[in-house]
């Protein structure tokens, strides 16, 4: 799939997903779909299938698509009884009813757990490895990381970037790395001799505050070098990870809001 990003109304621009395009039915559900809340789940795809022309099919359509979004024990639910992430799952059943050549989708994991969050994406997939043509808009950089191979971005107007994910990374450039191990000032010694690194204040966003981590900066050839030299100095590593994705990094950078707000952890350590 190929993606791209869109800036909707007053806010901060926000990434989208899509795959090359199709011709044939297209459906667009809606971030909040139109549902009746007095109808069960399977009452409103029967509404909809019967306005489609599905005829005596239909049952078995709308059995296929509330099984294909994880719905169907809920089925005879009310749907106003639902939480905002099954009713996100439940307009995508009903943008399934047509077997859609073409599905735009809007923000597809809004509401839904980590557990909801993996089962549309891999409705999603399994509709693109079929043929489907999905066109996704979503601020959310794990859409875009799981769903996309390739993107294209919109900062106020106009396109900032165009291409591959894997090229959307390399965009972020320097990354700062959390490092943990099992000697943190052992670790903090051989970071600072590391060509390439730099060792820098453990101010990421969202982060904690822990003695026993280690932030540093550089290219990935540096980060493997540190690997190399924490391994031959008896140091076990045991989490060294982006204090931001690649992704979102890059993200921020094109669109004018970071890198220095938030791919950066802090001022440098000065060792």
């Amino acid at each position: 799939m190929s993606s791209s990003a869109r800036r909707s109304g007053g806010g901060s621009p926000s990434p989208t997903v899509s795959r090359a395009s199709s011709t044939g039915p297209a459906c667009t559900p809606r971030s909040r779909p139109g549902l009746y809340p007095s109808l069960t789940a399977r009452q409103n795809l029967s509404a909809l299938a019967s306005l489609r022309g599905h005829g005596s099919r239909h049952a078995a359509v709308i059995e296929d698509a509330l099984d294909q979004v994880g719905l169907t024990d809920v089925a005879g639910d009310r749907v106003r009884g639902f939480s905002l992430g099954m009713r996100q799952r439940l307009g995508l059943a009903a943008a399934l009813l047509t077997r859609p050549r073409l599905l735009a989708i809007d923000e597809p994991a809004n509401g839904l757990d980590p557990a909801g969050t993996r089962h549309v994406h891999r409705v999603l997939t399994d509709l693109a490895a079929e043929g489907t043509a999905v066109v996704m808009s979503s601020h959310r950089m794990d859409d875009l990381a799981a769903l996309c191979s390739e993107v294209t971005i919109l900062a106020t107007g106009r396109v900032v970037f165009s291409g591959p994910v894997s090229k959307l990374a390399a965009e972020s450039g320097e990354l700062d790395y959390r490092v943990l191990t099992s000697a943190p000032e052992t670790a903090r010694e051989v970071a600072a001799e590391t060509p390439g690194l730099r060792v820098v204040r453990d101010r990421g966003p969202g982060l904690r505050p822990d003695p026993d981590a280690l932030v540093v900066r550089g290219p990935v050839p540096a980060l493997d070098e540190l690997v190399v030299r924490l391994v031959g100095a008896g140091v076990a590593l045991r989490e060294l990870a982006p204090v931001v994705p690649p992704l979102e990094a890059a993200f921020l950078a094109l669109t004018g809001t970071g890198p220095a707000e938030t791919g950066k952890t802090g001022e440098e350590d000065g060792r």
